[in-house]
């Protein structure tokens, strides 16, 4: 009636449903046991469904498009419409995105889609789920200790390092630019500037909070809040309060920085703390500590030598004592 045209509407009416839509044919559904309503041409989808539907629909777009790195172009695709750049996803951002992906998503599926991503109740989804559910190699930990074997099965996950507060400002940012280039390199992108760019204000400036949406841009993620706060700190310019995303972006592509030695007074407290605690979780009753008869010994005449001396000391000297004079 307002003499415009829904893109969505216009799209689904010029392309076939298998070929830009999330509605499952009748071929795609087999195999799924929980999908709801099930015609001989389509069907709605929900949950686990939904999700592995969505998860296999893109991969096979992306594989026809012969791109290498699906995790990196549904990053892009979805941070493209990321309006307030705060890593979270609402119904208009998402649909947007799916659009951009090349499929067509009615609103039935699109909340369904929300739903299943919100897991703060505030009906965004959170952007880090929804696309490490399309693709787990999609982000890398900035901060990791590797891949470590999971208990009770010989699967590996990356898992995240926490930084040390005795770490100097150099290694932290070092920790840093040598997972982004290592995750630039994958994704085949070369700008930092150009990422986080869109992530600034108007004054150039970038929150806390954009800065993790632009890690999440460029493929890296921090979960530990402690490490969040440490890296955001490193990178501000001088004594600023917020960081600069032209300072940082000229950070993260130069080199590596030299990392100053540690201070010996902070090595001899934490060595002094270890061995502290140590001390304090030492259990003489344990019935493996068997002392031996010389260690004994020596104890002993340890202890009878301090009271010697704290007896002689009490004692006085031969030099302060006052003879008393003859009575005349």
């Amino acid at each position: 009636d307002n003499g415009l045209i829904d893109q969505n509407e216009f799209i689904s009416a010029l392309l076939p449903a298998d070929q830009y839509s999330l509605t499952a044919t009748a071929a795609e559904l087999k195999g799924s046991s929980t999908a709801v309503g099930v015609t001989s041409s389509e069907s709605k989808l929900e949950g686990t469904d939904l999700r592995d539907f969505l998860r296999d629909k893109l991969l096979r777009t992306f594989v026809k498009k012969g791109d290498n790195s699906p995790g990196y172009q549904i990053r892009e695709a979805i941070s493209r419409f990321d309006a307030n750049r705060d890593g979270s996803m609402s119904t208009y951002e998402l649909r947007k995105a799916m659009n951009a992906m090349g499929l067509y998503v009615d609103d039935d599926i699109l909340q369904t889609l929300v739903k299943c991503y919100d897991v703060d109740g505030s009906g965004s989804a959170e952007y880090l789920n929804f696309v490490e559910d399309l693709d787990p190699n999609a982000f890398n930990y900035a901060f990791s200790v590797g891949k470590v074997a999971v208990s009770g099965s010989f699967e590996k996950i990356e898992k995240e390092a926490k930084i040390a507060r005795t770490d100097p400002d150099e290694k932290v940012r070092n920790s840093l630019k040598a997972a982004l280039k290592k995750r630039m390199k994958l994704d085949g992108t070369k700008s930092v500037l150009k990422e986080v760019k869109p992530y600034g204000m108007s004054n150039g400036k970038m929150s806390i909070e954009n800065f993790r949406a632009a890690l999440l841009r460029l493929g890296l993620k921090i979960e530990v809040a402690e490490n969040l706060d440490r890296a955001y700190r490193v990178f501000c310019k001088g004594q600023e309060a917020d960081m600069d995303v032209y300072h940082f972006a000229e950070l993260a592509d130069s080199g590596f920085e030299l990392v100053p030695l540690r201070d010996p007074a902070v090595l001899m407290a934490e060595q002094e703390e270890r061995e502290k605690v140590a001390k304090k979780h030492a259990d003489k009753s344990n019935p493996l500590f068997h002392p031996s008869n010389s260690d004994l010994k020596m104890e002993k005449n340890n202890k009878r030598s301090s009271e010697r001396k704290d007896e002689l000391s009490r004692r006085p000297s031969a030099v302060n004592v006052v003879k008393p004079m003859p009575f005349q």
